[in-house]
């Protein structure tokens, strides 16, 4: 279960009033209300994700460049429409373990994708990354 999103517009028509004129001139329409969209952004979402490792702390440099690398190939696929949290580590109280970790906005359509190439990285909310090998 998942109860972080991150919401944005998506354009989906002309915005500027030059593009609603060129649109209408080309439609040969006298009004903008004649517009047959009915809006110029569409309303989505991007469910956050969590991706990260767990590690004996000796291991976190090589372990924040393995997330580092999964990252940036998801973000050069555009899997990835937003950061919701820099990546970071955090320290385990009590022992030499830590967590590299990585929160990220995936679009709903990219999430089977991201599911089938990197589930092994991903954690659920509150949960522990899976062990760094």
């Amino acid at each position: 279960m998942t109860s972080a999103i991150h919401q944005y517009n998506e354009k989906v028509g002309p915005t500027t009033l030059y593009e609603v004129t060129r649109l209408l001139a080309l439609l040969k329409l006298k009004s903008a209300q004649d517009n047959p969209f009915s809006g110029n952004y569409q309303r989505k979402i991007a469910v956050m994700t969590c991706f990260g490792f767990h590690c004996d702390q000796v291991d976190a440099d090589s372990a924040a460049k393995k997330l580092i690398t999964i990252i940036n190939d998801m973000a050069a696929s555009k899997w990835i429409k937003a950061s919701l949290y820099n990546m970071g580590r955090m320290d385990i109280p009590g022992s030499q373990e830590c967590m590299v970790i990585s929160y990220v906005a995936i679009p709903s359509e990219f999430e089977d994708d991201v599911k089938t190439v990197y589930g092994w990285v991903q954690f659920p909310e509150g949960g522990l990354p899976p062990r760094f090998k």
